[in-house]
This record gives C-alpha cells, structure tokens and sequence, in this order.
C-alpha cells in the first residue's frame, strides 16, 4: 500500500538524539543538514553535542542546536551530512477534524529501534500560550516528543508531537501545528521547497497516494482564526484612514494593501477603519496559521451561505469565490498574509484567486495586511488596487500614545523619545510596558534608557509570541534575504540622500551587480518586503529608495559598514563635477558634502574637510564648496558635518591639527551665523590656539576676524579687525587684505564716523581687487565709496 510506503518513509526521516546526560529524544530530518525536534527534549545539551541515531547507525552524525524557539518548544539542530542521498519530511499545515495521524518515534524504553504509533486529530486547544493539536485514540511515550506527524488524508507531514496526555493508555497526545513551524522557523520553509524540487521521493509517493482518493471531510472541518486586534489607546493615524475610505469609495479598486514590516501597526489600523466602514459587511481572517486555499475558500463561501462540497477543484472554488463576492458586497480582511507569501508553494492558489479577483471581481473589496506585497502583475494592480505603505506614528501621535499610557515627562522629552522610537507602535508600547513593571502607573520617560539602551532588546507579548521584540520581528523580514541581500540593504542604508537604482547598483555584489534586471529584481523585492521605502515614480526622473529610520538602524547593526561608506565615497567621486562655480545649485554641491561626510565615517577627516574648503578652480576664491553653500545663504546645513568631523579627530601631525583648527572655525563661523555667540567663540578660542601652536598665520587672522565680528564695541572689533591685518599685509595675501577692508575695517570706520578712514579703506581695497582678479571685490568696493 502507498500508505505504508510513505510510513517507511516518515522512519527513514526520523533520528533518534542521544544527550550527554543520557537524555534520549526523538527528531526528524526537516532539510538537508537540519533535524527539527521539540525544545524541552534538547535543552539539558547547552551549546554541547547531541548525537544523531539514523536507522541501525547509532552514530551516523553529531549535531548541535542552531535555533530555539522556546515559547512555541521548537529547537532546530544543524549537522553535516554524511551522505548525500537522505530524504526529508514534507511540511504542511493542512490538518482537520478526524484525520488519520501516524508517527514514528524512539521512547526512551522498551523499544530500541523505535516504534510507529498512530492517532486520530480531535481539534485544537491551547496551553500556556501555546496552540496544539490535539490527538486520541493513540498511546504517546517519554522520547518521542519531536516525532513528525504524518497525515493519513493528505499523505504530507502537519505538525510534532510535543506531549502525552496519559502513557499506558490510549489518550492520545498533544502536537504542534505544521501552521506554527512555518511561522517561527520560516528559513526551513524555503529549504524544504527547495529540497522537493530536486528530491521528488516525497512528491511522487504522495501523487499516487492522493490520486484515488476522495475525502469525505464535511466541508468546513477547520475554520480560520477571525479575532480581530484589540484597539486600546489609539491615536494619530488620520491620514491613512482617510485614505482608506477614500479607496473604498473608488468604483475601480478591487484590493486595498496594508504594507510594512512587523510592529507599525498594519492590523491595528485595519480594525480601526472598518469600526468606520458603514453599510457594508465585513470578514477578517487572520493568517497567523497557513491555512490552505481550500480551507480559506470553503469557510468564506460557507459564512457567505454558499457552501460547497469538499472535491472540489480549486479552479472551480476561485470562480466561484469571485461569482459569490460579486454578487454580495462584502469587505473581507486578509490579515497577516505574509505568512503564506513566504511560501510559494502554499500561495501559489491564493495568488491565482487575488489575480483572478483583479480581472473579473466587482462589488465587494479585499483588504491585505501583510509584511509582504503579494506579488502580483502590474498591468492587474494598475487601476485595480491601492498600497498603503506604512509607516510609524507621526510624533504628535507618538507623543499623545504615551500621554494615553500615561507616561510622564515634558513635551520635548516625549518629541525626542517619539522621533528616537521612529513611531514604532509595537516599540513605544514594548518600552511603555517595562516602564509601567518597574515605576508604576506613571512612569517617567527619562528613564527608559536605564532599563536597557538598546531599543531592539525590550521584550513583550505581539501575536502570540510572549517573547517579541522588535528585532526579532525585523529579523522575521530581513532573515528571509539571501547574504549578498542582506548586504545590499545594510550598504545602502549609509546613504543619506534617497537614492536612486544606479546609486543603490554601486553597493551591489556578485549576483546582483551582474543581474541587468538589478533594479526590477532586487530593488523592487526589497519594497515588497518593506524594507525599503519608494517614492511615487515621476518619469523622467528615477525611482528613488529610502529606508525607515529604525530600519537604518536594525540593518546597521548586523553587520560593518566600512566597505559601503568606501563605496559611496568612490560612487560620489564619479559623479561630483570637477569644479564648482558661484551659480552652482544644491545638486551640485550635494555631492561634496556626501562625500565628506563618507570620508568623516572611514576616519578621513582631513580630506573631508579639505573637500568642503578647498577651491576647485584655484583661480576662483568662490569656487570651494563652503563658500558657494555660503553664497545660497545655506550655511547652516554645513553645522551638522562640522559636528560630525570634530566629535572624533584626534589629529596629532601639524598639517593635521591645522586641518582640525580650520574645522573649528569652520563651524565658528556657522554658529556665529546662527547667533550661537557663545559656542562660536568656544570654537574660533579652539582654532586659534591650534594655529598659533602650528604656526598658521593665515588661519589665526581669518579667526581673529571671526572674533571681532563678536565684540560688544565697535571699537573692540575694530582692533581685532586690524590685527587681522596685519597677518594679511605680513604674509603678503592680497585678497584677504581686500575682502577685510571692504566687510570688516570700513564698514568698522563707516560705524565710528570716520569719513577719511573709510574712504582710504574702500579705496585700497578697490585698488587690490583690481590687481588680484575677483571682480566682485573691486565692484564691492567702488559702491561703497560711491555711497559715501
């Protein structure tokens, strides 16, 4: 029989783990180099070795446990393989009332080379937070928990067992849902698609197996889970309702898309629109568990009162879905639905309905929540569907959740920390939840980072899982990436402009920098999962990527950036323009600040200041960067590169610290422009003691300059104006003698009355623009001293 061939099977998958301690414990081959077995039966191993019984070969190989998932009892063991022809389990999650359930298992006594038991599923019932299914009619021993759980109907594998409820008799067991593994440990998902697609064992037992057979399951044997989230202390979110409703009102869309990674929100504000929705009835189904499309189907068209039976094809269940939704205008609410897009295999139908609902489907709307935009064609989403791409809370909205909470602090406290958390929801309430077990009801905000300093550390309960924390949930989206993905994403996030496809290429490696599609495939699925943003397109410009602050902040974590900052340094060297001029724009000298700003993150101080202050075109005093910012009026945007430059140089060369002084005046001069008279002085009393120790005339005159323009008196600035000077008239610099004449010491005279003293001011200085070439500092000089 098929069955027992597919028995012989499931045993061949099975190991049996042998601790240190004596513990045994049973496993099963999950992909190649990994065994999936229950968390309790390997937690006495630690970090030590656990050996791997295979059939009569009691000791074939040695694993150890690479992953745990304690809340859900799930540890994943990897091993090397010695041989390469060992078969696998094939996972799923499709389980119902009544199906036949078998396993084969090593107890810890009376049999030595393992044993089959068999079971019949009687539903689900949670413990301790955790959802199993439960089994009778079976007896389940000490040492088979981890054992995988073959289903009779469907000829796959649903779920582990996990627990017996009663060992000498035929109580039956306890196990884990297919629907929970795929979840927790989705990275095996995708290694066992890949393992079926060139290992068809498994495949071809379960075509024969299926091909005979009609079940005689009632039609709605397992209905999905539709518990809606909980709304407690909303807040903000008023343009994106709006534009909800305003999507529901368009007679064209068809599917409405709540996108973004885990924790913003996208369930909540789901709910929250259609407490808003009128006249309409609404559905929501919750995808925490893959359901499959049959399961899905039948339950809607049964709540619709179109029941169906049970053989039905799935093309015929698609239209009739589509026939039945057209004719009853309902809203249903696919939550969750990365949890099957993770999965092409199990997607694949519900991706043919969504596609066949774009075509022909009126009257009623889906609405997606997903960490995943499904994957659909442009030319079908074009007028059909809208994408709300979601981010975190606006700070006002941040700030009036914590105040809901009752978290304490002045307002400027509570922007900060709003702006800080990106207005993550799941974040600001993680946090809030820890304030409130260690200070009480009204917990001070200034306290948070005494707890832990690290934002992606702080723990709670979201979706089930007692033990999230926002880097767990963001690990969810970008552990699903290939290495070189998850390297393109952590190099472009250093950034800082939005960038566009060639900037994002410029990071790339290996396969992607190859691939002439870069941009379509890599790119765009990066969007789909969230973890980039995208700006609407306006042709003919680019399309142009940013991530989320708290992403650039994840992403930055796991890994080095030097190579990327090396790289955006050599993309920014390509495409700056040699030399600047005073009519130059912001795109033009963007390119200098980025690439200071890079060389300031390799360590390379002195050349990112030489970059912002060094003439491009030597006969051309207002061809340096600094100077054409100055000439926009946007000098300010230099403070904050300033800032960054002089928080870490150490300089120890001479030509170093004369480097550093100019970056102090630099920033002076910036702060002075932003009446900060105090922190300015700080800086220029820094510089000019650095240039007085190197010996830089040039750099302490100009300081002195940047001193005086201080001074309470105009005597006083007059004075220092002066001794600027004669730096100037010593070092023999014709143009600063000439620009200090004509912005310093006349307008100083002009000031104190002193006609005669003015006019010989502007009248030298007219005299040296002529001879040094700036006609600027000539024309300057000839209106003042027809002003007179």
């Amino acid at each position: 029989m098929i069955l027992d061939r597919l028995e012989d099977l499931l045993a061949q998958c099975t190991v049996e783990l042998m601790i240190a301690d004596g513990t045994c414990g049973t496993g099963f081959l999950v992909a190649p180099g990994w065994v999936l077995t229950c968390e309790h039966g390997v937690r006495s191993a630690g970090e030590g070795p656990i050996q791997i019984r295979w059939q009569t070969e009691l000791h074939f190989a040695t694993a150890t446990v690479a992953r745990t998932v304690p809340s859900q009892d799930l540890a994943l063991l990897t091993f090397a393989p010695p041989r390469e022809d060992l078969p696998c389990v094939w996972l799923d999650d499709d389980v119902q009332r009544q199906d036949d359930l078998y396993l084969f298992g090593y107890p810890d006594r009376d049999y030595p080379d393992g044993r089959p038991a068999s079971f019949i599923c009687e539903g689900n019932f949670t413990e301790n937070g955790l959802s199993l299914m439960l089994l009778k009619q079976g007896q389940m021993q000490p040492g088979m928990s981890g054992a995988a759980l073959l289903n009779g109907r469907t000829g796959k594998v649903c779920g582990m067992a996990k627990l017996t409820r009663d060992q000498s008799t035929d109580l039956g067991s306890g196990g884990i849902h297919g629907a929970v593994i795929a979840q927790h440990l989705p990275e095996i998902m995708v290694a066992q698609r890949q393992f079926h697609q060139r290992d068809r064992r498994w495949a071809e037992l379960e075509a024969v197996f299926l091909s005979p057979r009609q079940s005689s399951i009632p039609a709605v044997a397992l209905e999905p889970d539709q518990t809606r989230p909980v709304l407690t202390h909303w807040q903000g979110r008023e343009q994106e309702l709006a534009d909800l409703s305003a999507w529901l009102a368009e007679p064209t869309v068809r599917l409405v898309e709540i996108i973004g990674v885990g924790g913003f929100g996208k369930s909540a504000l789901a709910a929250k629109w259609l407490t808003q929705v009128q006249a309409v009835r609404t559905e929501w189904v919750n995808f925490s568990l893959v359901y499959s499309f049959r399961v899905f189907g039948m339950w809607l068209l049964h709540t619709l009162g179109r029941p169906v039976d049970d053989r039905i094809d799935i093309a015929t269940l698609i239209a009739l879905l589509v026939q039945q939704l057209s004719a009853q205008p309902t809203l249903v609410v696919l939550n969750n639905l990365e949890t099957l897009t993770a999965d092409a295999a199990t997607f694949a139908d519900y991706r043919q309905f969504l596609m066949r609902w774009l075509e022909q489907g009126t009257t009623s709307q889906l609405v997606v929540t997903s960490r995943e935009q499904p994957d659909l064609p442009p030319n079908l989403r074009r007028q059909r569907c809208r994408t709300q791409s979601l981010q975190g809370l606006t700070p006002d909205a941040a700030v009036a959740l914590l105040r809901a909470q009752g978290v304490q602090g002045d307002e400027a406290e509570l922007a900060d920390f709003a702006r800080l958390t990106d207005g993550h929801p799941l974040l600001l309430n993680l946090i809030v939840g820890q304030l409130w077990d260690t200070y009480g009801e009204e917990p001070p905000i200034s306290e948070w980072a005494r707890l832990n300093p690290d934002l992606f550390a702080y723990m709670g309960a979201h979706r089930g899982d007692p033990e999230t924390s926002v880097g767990r949930v963001f690990e969810a989206s970008y552990g699903r990436l290939a290495p070189e993905q998850q390297a393109l994403l952590r190099h472009v996030s250093v950034y800082r402009p939005r960038f566009d496809g060639a900037m994002a290429l410029a990071m790339a490696d290996g396969v992607l920098a190859a691939d002439p599609q870069f941009e379509a495939h890599t790119l765009r699925y990066l969007v789909r999962l969230a973890l980039l943003q995208e700006e609407p397109p306006a042709y003919p410009q680019p399309r142009r990527y940013f991530l989320l602050p708290l992403i650039t902040r994840y992403v930055q974590r796991q890994g080095t950036l030097t190579l990327a900052h090396e790289r955006a340094v050599k993309f920014y060297r390509q495409v700056c323009k040699p030399q600047l001029t005073r009519e130059d724009g912001q795109a033009a000298v963007a390119t200098y600040l980025e690439l200071a700003y890079h060389s300031g993150q390799l360590g390379q101080y002195g050349a990112a200041i030489d970059l912002l202050q060094r003439q491009t075109n030597p006969a051309d005093p207002y061809s340096s960067c600094e100077m054409v910012i100055a000439l926009r009026g946007d000098r300010a945007s230099l403070l904050p590169l300033y800032q960054s430059l002089t928080a870490h140089w150490q300089p120890t060369t001479p030509h170093d610290r004369r480097r550093y002084g100019n970056t102090l005046r630099a920033q002076g001069n910036v702060l002075q422009f932003l009446g900060q008279s105090r922190e300015a002085l700080d800086n220029y009393d820094a510089a000019l003691r650095i240039y007085r120790e190197v010996g830089d005339r040039l750099g302490e005159a100009n300081t002195l300059l940047g001193v005086g323009a201080l001074k309470a008196t105009v005597s006083e600035q007059l004075k220092l104006f002066l001794a600027a000077q004669e730096i100037f008239i010593a070092t023999g610099d014709r143009y600063s003698q000439g620009r200090n004449l004509v912005l310093f010491i006349g307008p100083a005279y002009v000031a104190l009355g002193d006609v005669e003293s003015t006019r010989n001011s502007f009248e030298t200085a007219a005299q040296l623009g002529q001879a040094t070439g700036p006609e600027a500092l000539s024309q300057s000089a000839h209106e003042q001293l027809k002003a007179l």
